[in-house]
């Protein structure tokens, strides 16, 4: 019998939510996201939910014998993203199968998938020069109804949304049943999330992805295929076992580290954007960020090792049994600084750590995570920032990280949490610290008199617990030879509430 391996991949999600700085439009854009990816399909096609493989974070794959559904599918749906999501783009593929099911059909769509990705697509109606644009994201008009200003067809599908779906899906995803009695928290704007006395603070955007999943996923079909089993309903079971375990997980993190702050801030310190599959994209008031995502990773290896247990036994898939691990990036802004530069780059950072923590170990990759701090008014990619400003003329790196969550070779997290709180202690030298720092910027010379008389008067458990006797580590890297822990030391005591220092 005939069947057919259709896939779909919703693309520039990131740049859609975070096109403009109003969170009702990044939270209406997020919900668009997420309704796409669930009931909007099955609403649009009824398609039974035993044919579906995944549908989570954007992505659709389902196997059916059904040729005219299929087929209302492959026309249809591409005009129904667009209609509901301007600027929106879907990418599809199908695989035609006759006989069983086999690992080359996934491997067929895959790379199916990856050809239309590449395909350039208009997100925008073509407009003539002369007609009204939108004063924020520059494309065409067509109403003036955002405060009276010119408001373009993507930002007034986002803002509409976000007014008619008071209570969000992935508010729900977020407090499950709890997402109710905190209907009238949930921030409105990003001023909602700072700090009642705080109207300059800081908020973060934090990405996180799971490690080497291509990989486990590849191995899977390897051995089921070698055994004989049947792949569609393995790999449907894997799907939803990661979906749950990251919502779990995301859920988990929210409970125990932002609801107990909702007094501290006018609103929740939070706002879920992506929830689903492996990935997790929230923005959060900056100081809960650090806690929030060691927590969260350490649970997302919790919980899918033990939604993923049944299904190790089961198909005998042994590489299910240790879970997964994930690594994320941290990007800390001020509440005006753009968000899709942010987002762009706790992608990058996220990217950074798994190419890192992979160092320590392919096959088990560390759970690890990188953070960044914005001084610039706009953002390159990682690796200039690291050139640029993280890097001094002699070769001395101030990036010190990724950091380990578990115990990896990688620097440890909760040390440097440790003496981020210890900085902040009075007698602390934190002032001398900060102008070491700059010195090496000028002088490696002067920098190292200056430290011996810092130490000169500093208290010996400061000395020791900072490790100002070795501030540097070797580093074999590009032309960089040494790298300190400090600076990242003063960057988290920066942003924590107890910090006195300036530029809260």
């Amino acid at each position: 019998m005939t069947a057919y391996l259709y896939g779909s991949s919703i693309q520039g999600i990131q740049k859609f939510i975070f096109e403009t700085n109003k969170l009702k439009e990044i939270v209406g854009a997020s919900e668009l996201v997420e309704q796409l990816s669930n009931e909007q399909f099955f609403k649009e096609f009824k398609v039974n939910e035993n044919d579906m493989i995944m549908y989570a974070a954007g992505n659709i794959r389902l196997m059916s014998n059904n040729e005219d559904l299929i087929k209302e599918i492959v026309r249809t749906w591409p005009k129904i993203v667009a209609a509901k999501a301007p600027g929106l783009i879907l990418s599809q593929a199908l695989v035609k199968i006759e006989g069983k099911l086999t690992r080359e059909h996934f491997d067929k769509l895959e790379n199916r998938l990856r050809i239309a990705r590449n395909k350039q697509y208009l997100t925008q109606p073509i407009s003539l020069m002369a007609v009204i644009r939108s004063r924020r994201t520059g494309k065409a008009a067509v109403d003036c109804k955002d405060e009276g200003k010119p408001r373009d067809i993507s930002s007034k599908v986002k803002q509409e949304i976000s007014r008619k779906d008071a209570h969000q899906n992935l508010m729900e995803k977020s407090l499950g049943k709890n997402s109710k009695q905190y209907l009238n928290l949930f921030a409105a704007d990003t001023s909602d999330m700072l700090f009642r006395d705080d109207e300059t603070g800081w908020l973060a955007v934090v990405h996180a992805d799971g490690n080497s999943l291509g990989k486990l996923i590849q191995a899977m079909a390897q051995k089921l295929e070698k055994d004989n089993q049947d792949l569609k309903e393995a790999f449907k079971r894997f799907s939803e076992a990661l979906n749950k375990s990251t919502i779990a997980a995301a859920r988990y993190a929210i409970e125990q580290i932002i609801l107990p702050e909702k007094n501290t801030s006018k609103k929740l310190p939070f706002r879920p954007v992506i929830i689903g599959g492996d990935d997790l994209t929230i923005i959060l008031r900056a100081d809960l960020a650090l806690p929030f995502t060691e927590l969260y990773l350490n649970k997302f290896t919790e919980y899918t090792l033990q939604n993923f247990d049944k299904l190790a036994r089961s198909y005998s898939l042994k590489m299910l049994r240790n879970g997964l691990t994930a690594c994320a990036g941290i990007a800390y802004m001020k509440e005006s600084f753009p968000f899709h530069y942010a987002a762009g780059l706790a992608e990058n950072l996220c990217a950074d750590a798994k190419k890192h923590a992979k160092k320590i170990n392919q096959i088990n990759v560390p759970s690890a995570l990188l953070f960044h701090k914005i001084h610039d008014s706009f953002v390159e990619d990682y690796h200039e920032i690291e050139r640029r400003e993280l890097t001094t003329p002699s070769g001395i790196s101030f990036k010190f990280g990724p950091y380990s969550i578990n115990g990896s070779d990688l620097p440890s997290l909760k040390e440097l949490i440790e003496q981020a709180d210890l900085i902040l202690e009075r007698d602390a030298p934190k002032s001398g610290i900060r102008k070491w720092l700059g010195l090496l910027y000028e002088d490696r010379n002067k920098a190292d008199l200056w430290l011996e008389r810092v130490k000169d008067i500093t208290e010996q458990k400061y000395i020791e617990k900072l490790k100002l006797e070795t501030p540097f580590k070797p580093l074999e890297e590009e032309n960089t030879y040494f790298k300190t822990h400090l600076f990242d030391v003063l960057t988290i005591a920066s942003i924590s509430p107890k910090n006195k220092m300036e530029g809260r």
